[in-house]
């Protein structure tokens, strides 16, 4: 049986892991691992997060808060980080929150023959992209990914690889592996974007807010 692993990178907001530890326990983990990766500051702050996770049974790893989400992503992409065996990885930031106890599943059932990626979101914003959370990519793919820069250290560096650059953004460079498909539609997905902010995320947000409730 595959094993995935539901990788949580955070910053500096406690109240989303609360959150999604709250939705792990409600759902169906069968085969799967949740690790909060902390973009930590100081001793302090990662001795709160770390006692969390580890009251709650919670792999916690933290890395200095270095590149955002994305410079996590290339310590986990470049075997930087103590990490769990996984064959499939979730990548998530802390405000993508689950919906459906069956969140986990539904990305695994998308990896299909020739699939490489499952994406929350395949956006046509600025340019066509992969929104870089909630995306489903199996093992052998993550050595296989550039980054222009390393390590990663800022926001640009991270728009060049979630859009910017037109040869070696993350669709760009996942594309040429296999397909890349979107976990189905936006309006019923089985993950909530808590942070996304355009029209469109807000009028999704408006519709999707009472599944979020009745899940927590």
């Amino acid at each position: 049986m595959s094993k995935t692993v539901v990788a949580v990178v955070v910053f500096n907001r406690f109240h989303n892991i609360q959150e999604w530890i709250n939705c792990w326990k409600r759902s169906d983990t069968t085969g799967a691992e949740l690790v909060i990766i902390h973009n930590y500051r100081n001793d302090q702050e990662r001795r709160q997060y770390k006692g969390f996770c580890d009251a709650n049974g919670i792999t916690y790893v933290y890395r200095p808060n270095i590149g955002f989400d994305i410079g996590a992503f290339q310590d986990v992409c470049k075997n930087r980080l103590i990490f769990p065996y996984f064959d499939y990885l979730l990548w998530c930031t802390d405000d993508l929150l689950p919906c459906r106890p069956s969140f986990v599943q539904e990305y695994v059932d998308e990896m299909t023959e020739g699939v490489v990626c499952a994406a929350y979101e395949v956006s046509i914003e600025v340019h066509p992209h992969i929104r870089t959370t909630g995306f489903m990519l199996h093992k052998d793919t993550l050595p296989k990914i550039k980054f222009n820069v390393d390590p990663v250290r800022t926001k640009p560096d991270c728009y060049d690889f979630e859009h910017r650059d037109r040869n070696n953004s993350l669709i760009d460079q996942v594309s040429r592996f296999g397909k890349v498909v979107q976990v189905g539609d936006l309006d019923w997905s089985p993950m909530w974007d808590s942070g996304h902010n355009s029209r469109e995320a807000i009028k999704r947000r408006n519709k999707r807010v009472a599944d979020q409730k009745k899940f927590r």
